[in-house]
């Protein structure tokens, strides 16, 4: 009977309590979701015969433009950024939605008087009183916040007996719904492991299983928990480690497992629309299924003309989205659930010139999920975190597939897949996704062919013809990873004139889709004072020296620093010990991560010259093309270089530099899953505590 009991502790607690968990904060969601379908009235009455300015307005802790508040009742003075009232209007009102917070903030106060404020909803109708002293030079005189016991005990107040109801049945439903999922989840984990279940089958159910969960209660338990949400979810990742410890020797599901930890936070955490150019990307694959008008088409400074439930979607994340200061609240991610397709008639016109005359290619997956979200007339939302789902999950299969198969260098795969950053592009509405991914994929096909001892045959050939083709529809600078096809000995094929000639044919391919979308982009570049052939040819010493600065000021950055935190647009970084931490793990990674091939000798030199021309022809490329279209001659060093550019060129220095110098004596497993607990912890904390107030 112990026995039993023990093994009842040990097997049906942990997923009961978890279980449980889950339901009461899918119930909290669905009550915040409800709760700020109402909106909210704030009137603000200054006292009459007196002056007031306003220096700051902060909607749920973000700073909103003054200008925007511009009324008859309040004027905006552009020359100083403040808002005031004159001694005869001083009532204005702010709408909100029923879960915002408010916070004004006055300066110059030059009288004594009475402010009140009145806060109108179907839920509260409550009045403040404040008093302002002329000794108080600035001040905030309003906060209005609706935390979620507030919003609950209110909510409750407003409903009927029936309604309760419901929620306590939906919240037993949820219960054991969790539960079943749960251990549906392990019966998968399982399946895949004794290759019971197809595992581009069994990872998909995972994953999908995985989204549905985070977006029930992601953003009801940051809400609540604050930081604190890294606890939990350091401690779940934990037990699901050690409970399936058999499972995750394999590289192929450590990676798995880290990675869907990782990703579910860039895609849930990381605000909407703060990957790089992510709010233009979204706009290019909307433009691929509708027909949008634009203004200028095909030139830099086109304009979209979009629905305005678009700039209702995705306003509140982009209005300061390069501030470091830039926060969002996760009740306001809930009530934007609210913001559907085809809910408005009206307009806005967005400039699109950057992504304009890009190919649609990298943007079928998510124009698809936006159509039928369209169709379905659902939230603007949910068919933005899908999009990143769907981008996040086809990276995540790619890798487990090539990690499961490559022969060499699984860790420098695994290594480099899970970088922060890597994982950010990856679960983001991008090119960089498909385009890393299919990068990945060339590696790994080319490294299968190099170190198989099969003749290479017409299939290795549509494959690689594919992978070609696909590559020119990417970003361009990445076309040298073709050459590593040079890696393949010459045994694997019938003599020297058959692998020119299949290596020639890949070549060819790219190089004519590569040349068509050249000319696709070309007329994007403005005629700026821009770097120029013919201003590097009579200026070398100059451009030497440039490119030399920018390299000694962003190695760091573009090989370690830049890679493992530097999140949204680069505003938020692991702080101090954070962020060494992050730096000495993944160059502990880099160094370590290929023990085996060196003491096999997997790679001679011939091979590591090869991988390192390419990674230099890479960075070469990526450094000449925005020295030509985005640095000025006056620039000390190259503009618009960011570290994701070179993921694929870490890639290829990190296998180059095979070794077995550095050993640790500590047991793979054990130092990799002390590890990559501290980058999740870290990576974690870091986007909770920058992007949530």
């Amino acid at each position: 009977m112990k026995e039993k009991l023990e093994k009842l502790k040990a097997y049906k607690l942990v997923p009961i309590f978890i279980s449980v968990f889950l339901a009461l904060m899918t119930s909290i969601t669905l009550i915040i979701y409800n709760y700020s379908k109402e909106k909210k009235e704030v009137i603000i009455h200054l006292e009459e015969g007196k002056t007031y300015q306003i220096s700051k307005i902060m909607i749920n802790g973000d700073s909103y433009r003054l200008e925007n508040f511009n009324s008859e009742n309040m004027k905006y003075n552009s020359d100083y950024n403040f808002l005031y009232s004159d001694s005869k209007s001083n009532d204005f009102t702010i709408d909100l939605s029923s879960v915002d917070d408010l916070e004004i903030t006055f300066i110059n106060n030059t009288d004594n008087g009475l402010i009140t404020i009145r806060e109108k909803s179907k839920y509260k109708n409550k009045v403040q009183k404040l008093e302002t002293r002329s000794d108080e030079i600035s001040f905030t005189a309003i906060g209005i916040n609706t935390r979620v016991k507030e919003l609950l005990s209110l909510y409750n107040d407003s409903i009927n007996f029936k309604i309760k109801l419901i929620y306590v049945v939906v919240t037993i439903i949820s219960m054991f719904i969790y539960y079943y999922l749960l251990k549906l989840l392990k019966k998968i984990m399982y399946s895949i492991y004794y290759e019971k279940l197809n595992y581009i089958i069994g990872l998909s159910s995972i994953l999908l299983i995985t989204f549905g969960i985070c977006l029930l209660n992601v953003y009801s338990v940051i809400e609540i928990f604050s930081t604190y949400f890294v606890l939990l979810e350091i401690l779940l990742f934990l037990y699901i480690y050690f409970k399936n410890k058999e499972i995750f020797k394999k590289l192929e599901n450590f990676f798995a497992l880290i990675a869907i930890f990782l990703g579910m936070n860039f895609i849930f955490i990381l605000p909407q629309y703060n990957v790089p150019d992510e709010a233009s990307h979204f706009i290019k694959a909307y433009m691929v299924v509708n027909k949008v008008p634009t203004e200028n088409e095909h030139q830099i400074t086109a304009v979209a003309i979009l629905p305005y439930e678009l700039l209702y979607a995705s306003n509140p994340y982009t209005r300061n989205i390069l501030s470091p200061e830039f926060k969002v609240a996760a009740k306001s991610v809930i009530d934007d659930f609210n913001i559907r397709y085809n809910s408005s008639n009206e307009t806005f016109g967005i400039g699109i010139g950057n992504v304009t005359n890009l190919p649609n290619f990298c943007y079928y997956g998510t124009a698809l999920v936006i159509k039928v979200c369209q169709l379905l007339s659902a939230p603007v939302i949910l068919s933005f975190l899908l999009s990143r789902f769907l981008n996040f999950a086809i990276f995540i299969i790619a890798m487990y597939h090539i990690i499961k198969n490559v022969k060499y260098f699984k860790k420098s795969f695994l290594v480099v897949g899970l970088l922060p950053i890597t994982i950010q592009e990856a679960a983001g509405v991008d090119q960089d996704s498909l385009t890393n991914t299919i990068i990945f994929f060339s590696i790994y096909y080319t490294f299968k062919l190099a170190f198989s001892e099969k003749k290479v045959n017409i299939k290795d050939f549509i494959v690689c013809s594919i992978l070609s083709i696909m590559l020119s529809y990417c970003k361009l600078a990445y076309f040298p990873i073709l050459l590593l096809l040079f890696l393949i000995p010459r045994k694997n094929f019938d003599n020297n004139k058959r692998k020119f000639l299949f290596i020639g044919a890949i070549l060819i391919l790219n190089f004519v889709f590569t040349a068509k979308n050249i000319l696709n982009i070309y007329s994007a570049y403005t005629g700026e004072e821009l770097y120029s052939l013919s201003y590097i040819i009579h200026n070398p010493i100059k451009t030497i020296d440039i490119i030399l600065r920018t390299v000694l000021e962003r190695l760091d950055l573009d090989f370690v620093g830049g890679l493992v935190t530097g999140f949204g647009w680069s505003t938020q970084w692991a702080k101090g010990l954070f962020r060494y931490t992050l730096t000495i793990i993944f160059t502990l990674l880099y160094l370590t991560a290929n023990k085996k091939e060196a003491e096999k000798k997997v790679l001679n030199i011939k091979s590591r010259l090869i991988l390192l021309f390419v990674a230099i022809m890479i960075f070469g490329i990526i450094y000449a093309s925005l020295l030509t279209s985005c640095t000025g001659i006056t620039s000390p060093i190259i503009q618009g270089l960011q570290s994701r550019y070179f993921i694929p060129v870490v890639l290829l220095v990190v296998i180059s530099i095979t070794n077995n110098l550095i050993n640790i004596k500590i047991k793979d497993d054990m130092l990799n899953i002390v590890l990559m607990s501290i980058v999740v912890i870290i990576t974690s904390f870091t986007l909770i505590s920058g992007f949530y107030i």
